[in-house]
């Protein structure tokens, strides 16, 4: 169970969003690369990093909609 992170309890998630940080666009380079995605550069990095981050505060704020 991941219940340091808030993910399996039923109660508030509150781990999980109090230490919520923007994606950074090197780690998401350096992990493509690490699975063999050469094809994407700097750019397409900071694209990726910016919708993940986006996606993340939805959800967060779609969970706080409903606590």
């Amino acid at each position: 169970m991941l219940t340091e992170c808030g993910w399996a309890r039923s109660g508030r998630a509150r781990y999980a969003r109090r230490y919520m940080q923007k994606i950074d666009s090197n780690c998401v380079l350096t992990l493509a690369r690490a699975q063999g995605h050469d094809w994407i550069d700097e750019a397409a990095a900071q694209r990726i990093a910016a919708g993940a981050t986006a996606a993340v505060a939805a959800v967060t704020a779609s969970v706080q909609h409903f606590e």
